[in-house]
This record gives C-alpha cells, structure tokens and sequence, in this order.
C-alpha cells in the first residue's frame, strides 16, 4: 500500500511517504520515495506513489533541467518538464493504465512562502492545506490535520509521522520508518 501526505504548515511543508516498492507481483524493495532538489533559485522537494521507476526518471530530468536553466517561475518550470514526461513515458506506453504515477511537489523560492502542490496525469494543482496520494490515500486523508487543529506547525509535525505510521502499521502490521522532509 503506497500513501504519501503533504501538510502545508504556517512555517514550512511535511512530506512525508512509505518505503514500500513493488516489482512486478512478488518483489518488494524498500527505499525512500521523498527527494529533495536544491535548485539555484529555490527548492524543490517531491514526495511519489505510483510507478516509482517512470517517476524517479520524471524527477531526475526536473533536476537537470532546473539546475541547468534556472527559471523565474519554478512552477511553470517544473509544469512543462512534467507533463512532457508523462506524456512521453506513460500516455505513449500500451500499458499507460498501469503505469501512473503521482507526485506532491513543495516548492520554495527565496522571498516566497512555501507552495504545495499536487499531480493527475499532466495536470499540476495547487493545494492549500493537506493532500494525501496513493492507493492510502483514503485511509491517509481520514487524518485531514486541517480538521483537527486549524493550523499546524512544525512543532506538532510528528502527528504526520504518526498518521502515516500508523496507516502502514495497518496494513503490514509493524511499525516502519517513514520518512519525513520538511522544507521551509
């Protein structure tokens, strides 16, 4: 079960994913499915569900490209590199239906507050509070932290782990590590 939450703070954004990746329908792996991009004019920080492999690939060309082409507009940046990728890697593949992948994107440039966004296919939305991606992503929003304390910060941050934890404590009945990132 892939999840992976975003909370939009008033000092920063958590990301926060599981560590589980499937390989066709007997291997697992784990690793993390958060990255973070320093960028010359800002900081790009991705959180994944879906297929991992298209989605690194999609991640890794972001990276080159922002690095090598600094953008005055990381969203519009970003926007152009992803959808291009989707298109090409899934939208062109006979099997695109099982090779979707997400991404919650937290985005920093110097002056700016952080912005929270999220990915469907080639369309990239902005999100104001909380975002929850995956096939967990119905157990993950039950936890909507907008509900229960109005604003977050950085300081009650570890509820995310908690949640996140326990949604994989659920389904595999263990506690794991799940990554967290916080950019701010």
């Amino acid at each position: 079960m892939t999840i992976a939450a975003a909370f939009l703070c008033t000092d920063g954004v958590l990301l926060c994913a599981d560590t589980e990746h499937t390989g066709g329908y007997t291997s697992k792996s784990h690793h993390t499915k958060v990255d973070n991009l320093e960028v010359p004019n800002g900081k790009v920080c991705f959180a994944l569900s879906g297929s991992s492999a298209f989605a690194w690939s999609a991640m890794e060309k972001c990276k080159k490209h922002l690095q090598a082409n600094p953008a005055t507009d990381l969203v519009a940046g970003l926007e152009e590199i992803l959808d291009s990728e989707y298109r090409r890697n899934v939208l062109t593949h006979p099997d695109y239906l099982n090779l979707d992948y997400q991404f919650l994107i937290a985005i920093w440039s110097p002056g700016k507050r952080v912005e929270l966004y999220s990915t469907t296919r080639t369309a990239l939305r902005r999100i104001s509070n909380f975002e929850c991606i995956g096939i967990g992503a119905g157990v993950g929003c039950l936890f909507d932290t907008s509900r229960l304390f109005g604003s977050i910060t950085s300081e009650r941050l570890r509820f995310g782990h908690v949640c996140v934890g326990f949604c994989e404590r659920s389904r595999y009945r263990m506690w794991g590590h799940v990554p967290l990132f916080l950019i701010s």
